[in-house]
């Protein structure tokens, strides 16, 4: 009997034994998966700008080896969700994001230079607004509105200047258009250019909205949150790299075709 004893006391050690090697290997193994991937949000209403982050990020995968997945969400929400740590970071936004989101954390190589542009269909907006200054003192002094896209931060801040009552945050481009065209603004700051010229050109280039002109132009960064600030030495490294080699500029001319 003492004999079974002890047999089974070996076996319950040796398998212990077994258990406390494998486990530690199961979380490595666990750890090493969740540290290489990057889940980065895009804003739903970012049209060709979407497939813009999706093969940019795509070559950056490769370069690197990390897996990045794209996530498309509505343009606020796609910060917010980065910023609360839900997904790992933002493909591209403007610089100083961290004032307002102080857990994401700025990769300094851009990726894309953006434009911001005004439409519009009044004739003096056409003809008088040439730069924010011009556009807020004709603003104010007829009383228009001017439509920006919620979420754009960089966007409310070029329009901080006006009067709450003269400017109007909107869901996305189709519908900031479609105000426009009804009369219910006088102005929209389109935001990305190459975005909202895309839908202009294939939905409303048959009204009398025109584009006044380019108001900004500004570089974009992605963010990733600071748990995930181990990567962005890789990530600057690769895109850097990409600009340097012509790839970003090869992307952005098969998108603009």
């Amino acid at each position: 009997m003492n004999a079974l004893i002890k047999c089974l006391i070996c076996f319950s050690l040796a398998g212990l034994i077994v258990f406390i090697d494998l486990f530690p290997a199961s979380i490595n193994a666990a750890e090493k998966t969740s540290k290489n991937s990057l889940v980065l949000t895009v804003p739903s209403s970012d049209g060709v700008l979407i497939q813009y982050a999706i093969a940019t990020f795509k070559e950056v995968s490769k370069r690197t080896g990390i897996n990045i997945d794209i996530l498309q969400l509505p343009k606020k929400r796609a910060l917010v969700t980065a910023n609360y740590g839900d997904a790992d970071g933002v493909t591209m936004r403007v610089i100083n994001l961290e004032k307002d989101y102080p857990n994401l954390i700025r990769v300094k190589t851009a990726v894309f230079t953006v434009q911001h542009i005004i439409f519009s269909n009044k004739s003096d907006v056409i003809q008088q607004a040439h730069d924010f200054k011009s556009l807020h003192n004709l603003v104010v002094k007829k009383n228009y509105k001017v439509g920006f896209l919620l979420g754009s931060k960089k966007a409310k801040d070029e329009l901080s200047s006006l009067p709450v009552n003269n400017k109007l945050a909107l869901s996305d481009p189709i519908q900031a258009f479609s105000l426009l065209e009804t009369g219910r603004i006088e102005a929209y700051l389109a935001g990305p250019g190459i975005v909202n010229r895309s839908i202009f050109n294939q939905q409303f280039n048959k009204t009398d909205i025109q584009e006044v002109g380019v108001f900004a132009n500004f570089p974009l960064y992605p963010y990733v949150h600071e748990r995930h600030s181990s990567f962005i030495p890789i990530l600057e490294a690769a895109l850097r790299s990409m600009k340097e080699d012509g790839t970003l500029n090869n992307i952005r001319r098969l998108l603009e075709k």
